[in-house]
């Protein structure tokens, strides 16, 4: 199982690949990821912490990548397993490409969901 792991930088993305070679990592991957994220309208978010709505939200996904060069896009739907203190017990993601942005916000709204 892999985690993506979420970070707020205090410095540019260029200084932290540079700070990061320094300390002798190498980059295998490097691309710009632009996620939007779509949840089922009959959801009452009020009710509902982060985990458990991410946890219904369907991922547009918009990736440009530069290590290889190519742009890709497509749907993703992480299904994860949480726990009652919300740690991760299991998950898996399905991910279907498409060809543009405007096809994936179009299956958006024939799901009738929110953004």
């Amino acid at each position: 199982m892999s985690n993506e792991i979420t970070v707020k930088l205090k410095c540019s993305i260029k200084e932290l690949c540079n700070l990061l070679e320094k300390k002798e990592f190498r980059i295998v991957e490097k691309y710009i990821l632009d996620d939007t994220y779509f949840i089922p309208k009959e959801l009452d978010l009020k009710d509902m912490s982060n985990r458990e709505i991410l946890s219904r939200a369907i991922l547009l996904r918009d990736i440009t990548e530069f290590i290889p060069e190519r742009k890709v896009i497509k749907l993703t739907f992480k299904n994860k397993q949480i726990d009652d203190k919300g740690n991760i017990l299991k998950q898996n993601k399905i991910d279907c490409e498409i060809l543009n942005v405007e096809t994936g916000k179009a299956f958006k709204e024939m799901l009738y969901i929110k953004t």
